[in-house]
């Protein structure tokens, strides 16, 4: 066997066989997920389709085929992230068309196009559940002569499937929705068509600080005698479902929750709740999309629930009435959602080796069948990046993150040199890090970058107590935590602090422009349509995050407007370029209805007049989130110019 000499090359400038076009170009993205009749249906957006999403059918022969064609897009804007764009049943596809926000259903014997159920100009659509005849969703009604445009009124409704261009539909909600919970999801009818479920809480809360789950009696005339069985106080609710076994063991209503300061899953029956896996683990997701879902129950009871412990994801078997479990041994160390069929279970997962892919996993055997990748790109072994969960210190506490080393088969550097180190800020910042294969990840890594992936203090899935570490100091903990991974990996010979770079989307570009702002620890930095002026944010963004930032910078009591505003801008990037001397990147959609585009052109004005090394790329058509090929190849080949121009 031959052994192949790598090149010697400086990190950070080793040539990598994988382009920005490889990363971005013909890249899936999956969204809804949901199994009927032994068959499978995901949402796909397709970036060289122009981001347009089409519902997906794997028959029980395996073929897969399209449910519409063009100008059809499956996507909903309740709440502006959407998600839940379609529902299911045995006969139907429901689903939300993106240009217009109404509701098509299909006739899946018939195979017939979409055919338009509603047709309401101000009304959005999501969360969709079909049972019997009817259809119930999550609505959002906007009014168009609103005094305050970004207040619109959130709904449950029904409206029958044979609707045709209804132009009116029945508020399902209790007679309370009119004066208004400000919230809902999760509208779920039980298997025998009397039971309603759903999810409901308020402003200033987010779904994940505070919801409450309540049942109602559903029939002809309306919803009677609603009861509030979970979640208020310092508990959120997550993904009911319910499930029926014929009577074998007798149907049950699930959830998680995180009444003991961690999201776990409860059993409902007969009026009383049951942890079924008290354990110091997150069975949960932030709901930031409608109808997540990290697990789910077999046709014979048994439940398949994906955990994060300790970062960690795993995949677990419950068998609800002996409370026994096992855990399914996979390859998989990212898990999005699951849904199932027969005695398997489906869900967007990824290896350390492999990018998402949609998996079909048999829970008796452990084997597995790949339905759809989202990329058909794969790297040679010698390239591939696999991450190390590190966990460090900062100051008295602890944060998490993962550390991705340099790799490339065809190269290396000089003995005793370091790599740069990109640090990554997740979005949300009620989020965290994927732990999969990421092609863009490895677009770093295969030119001599390491990439250190932040769970800073305040994401997700280490339990409510870390979650809540970031409230009053978001701006602050996260760049300590950011920092602090620099330094922690500089002291392990793992990363040249002097070659420190910063890059996050959103929230995450928030983290980079403080960081960037208060710190000397980083060489450079690129925010994604990040937040530059809180204030502004306050005024322009919408209602679903309306009070988020409030708690997360520690907005004091009784504040009159004009001394709210000051307040924001005190803590700010935008208020904090006096020393600010750090070469930053922006790129930004100029329809972004999260974080207006106004917010980095303000940023980029002020650094411009001060010579400060910068540039702003602005993308028309896109919003919060590049979903064209063109625009993602140009922010990665702009970055990368970025970084190596102050290197070189």
């Amino acid at each position: 066997m031959s052994i192949v000499s790598k090149k010697i090359k400086k990190y950070g400038f080793w040539p990598s066989g994988l382009s920005a076009a490889n990363v971005a170009g013909k890249n899936l993205k999956f969204a809804g997920l949901a199994t009927m009749n032994g068959c499978v249906y995901w949402t796909e957006s397709r970036p060289d389709d122009g981001g347009r999403a089409t519902i997906v059918k794997r028959d029980v022969d395996g073929q897969l085929s399209d449910m519409f064609d063009a100008p059809f897009n499956a996507a909903s804007k309740v709440h502006e992230y959407g998600g839940g764009e379609f529902g299911l049943s045995a006969d139907y596809l429901v689903f939300v068309n993106a240009k217009d926000q109404d509701l098509y259903k299909i006739d899946l014997a018939r195979k017939s196009p979409p055919q338009r159920l509603t047709n309401i100009s101000n009304m959005r659509f999501g969360d969709i559940q079909i049972y019997g005849d009817e259809i119930v969703a999550v609505a959002e009604l906007h009014d168009p002569d609103a005094a305050v445009s970004n207040m619109p009124e959130n709904l449950l409704v029904r409206l029958p499937l044979t609707a045709d261009m209804a132009t009116e539909i029945e508020i399902i909600a209790p007679s309370k929705l009119y004066g208004g919970r400000d919230f809902y999801a999760y509208p779920r009818v039980s298997p025998c068509g009397k039971k309603l479920v759903y999810m409901a809480w308020d402003l200033p809360h987010m779904p994940w600080q505070c919801a409450e789950l309540f049942m109602a009696d559903i029939g002809a005339d309306g919803v009677k005698n609603v009861e509030l069985i979970a979640g208020g106080g310092d508990e959120a609710i997550f993904a009911p479902i319910w499930h029926t076994d014929g009577g074998q063991h007798g149907g049950a209503l699930y959830y998680v929750g995180d009444g003991t300061g961690i999201g776990n899953l409860y059993e409902r029956k007969r009026g009383s709740s049951t942890n079924l896996l008290p354990i110091e683990a997150e069975c949960g997701h932030p709901n930031w999309v409608f109808n997540m879902r990290s697990y789910d129950v077999l046709d014979n009871g048994l439940i398949v629930l994906r955990l994060i412990e300790q970062g960690i994801f795993k995949l677990v078997v419950i068998e609800p009435w002996s409370q026994k479990t096992r855990y399914l041994e996979t390859d998989f160390v990212h898990i999005e959602k699951i849904a199932a069929y027969g005695d398997h279970i489906v869900m967007f997962a990824s290896t350390d080796e492999d990018a998402e892919v949609l998996v079909s996993l048999n829970i008796d055997t452990g084997d597995y069948e790949i339905i759809r990748k989202t990329s058909q790109v794969e790297l040679a072994e010698g390239d591939v990046s696999k991450g190390e969960m590190i966990k460090y210190k900062v100051g008295d506490d602890i944060a998490y993150a993962l550390y991705y080393p340099p790799a490339n088969g065809s190269f290396k550097a000089a003995d005793g040199e370091l790599p740069p180190i990109l640090v990554k800020a997740h979005g949300g910042p009620t989020s965290l890090a994927d732990r999969g294969f990421k092609i863009a990840r490895h677009y770093w890594t295969t030119r001599g970058f390491a990439i250190v992936d932040l769970d800073y203090r305040g994401s997700f899935g280490y339990g409510r107590d870390y979650m809540q570490k970031l409230d009053g100091n978001w701006g602050v903990t996260d760049v300590e935590d950011a920092v602090a991974a620099v330094e922690y990996l500089s002291s392990r010979g793992q990363a040249d602090a002097n070659k420190a770079f910063i890059s996050g989307g959103s929230a995450g570009g928030f983290t980079v422009l403080m960081a960037l702002a208060n710190s000397e620890a980083f060489l450079a930095g690129t925010s994604y349509y990040g937040v530059a002026d809180l204030g502004g944010l306050a005024k322009a963004t919408h209602k679903f995050e309306l009070k988020y930032m409030d708690e997360l910078v520690g907005l004091p009591d009784g504040l009159t407007d004009e001394q709210a505003q000051e307040f924001y801008l005190s803590k700010s990037p935008l208020s904090m370029l006096d020393d600010y001397k750090s070469p930053t990147l922006f790129l930004q959609g100029l329809d972004d209805k999260v974080v207006p585009p106004a917010q980095s052109q303000a940023m980029y004005d002020v650094l411009k007049a001060k010579n400060v090394r910068t540039k702003l790329i602005k993308f028309t058509g896109e919003g919060h989130g590049f979903k064209k090929a063109e625009n993602n190849i140009t922010s990665l080949e702009e970055e990368l110019k970025f970084y190596q121009d102050l290197m070189a």
